[in-house]
């Protein structure tokens, strides 16, 4: 079961370049920030975002923030900071962004916001976040490090928070990664007859991970235990 405090931080949202997708905000020393996939922004220091609270909020809210870090990382991730006067009034608990504690065949949850899909809680109506179940499949070893995921993410989950429960911890949910989308892969090898792989969606997710975005510049030391 995914608790309240990982819900409430997880926001639909549309940037200045129009793109749809999720975001999740954090905590950190300086106050909160909203976290999202680089490849929904345009790639300016300053960007007007929309973004949607779940269940909490009953209309979005529309500001320009500024981004924090480089824009040239390589990652595909970005954090922008949030104004206090930007806060969703709706905030439960405290999450930490972290894939220590992660290991291979470990269950994990991906939370985002597909397009043309809106689940909502019961006769309330307000709107969630779906929720994908998969398994850590492995890990990248290049200089963006990242997890696979078995299972299929549908578009609009860019951006969203992959989460996993510590082993030995119940209930300590953590953010390992950012969403950033389907896994495509040669499924079929070249032959002489057809030289050319067959790509094809591999039922498999990739999420950047959580490290590269504290990268960005957020600090861990702070009172809501980042």
């Amino acid at each position: 079961m995914i608790p309240a405090q990982i819900f409430c931080r997880v926001v639909r949202l549309r940037t200045e370049a129009g793109r749809q997708g999720t975001g999740f905000i954090v905590d950190h020393s300086e106050g909160r920030a909203l976290v999202t996939a680089a490849h929904l922004c345009d790639g300016n220091r300053e960007e007007a975002i929309e973004f949607k609270q779940a269940y909490g909020e009953s209309a979005a809210v529309v500001g320009y923030l500024d981004r924090v870090g480089s824009l040239e990382a390589e990652p595909d991730v970005a954090a922008f900071d949030l104004p206090e006067s930007l806060w969703p009034r709706w905030f439960v608990g405290a999450v930490s962004l972290s894939s220590k504690g992660v290991f291979y065949g470990q269950d994990c949850y991906l939370l985002g916001y597909p397009y043309g899909l809106i689940s909502s809680l019961g006769e309330v109506g307000r709107e969630l976040p779906m929720i994908k179940k998969g398994v850590v499949a492995g890990s990248t070893s290049d200089a963006v490090r990242g997890w696979f995921i078995d299972t299929h993410v549908n578009p609009g989950f860019s951006g969203g928070p992959l989460v996993f429960e510590r082993a030995g911890s119940p209930g300590a949910f953590c953010i390992a990664g950012v969403i950033q989308g389907a896994f495509t892969a040669p499924l079929v090898e070249p032959t002489e007859v057809d030289p050319t792989p067959l790509q094809q969606p591999a039922g498999i997710a990739f999420c950047t991970d959580a490290q590269h975005v504290l990268d960005l510049g957020l600090s861990q030391d702070h009172p809501h235990g980042l």
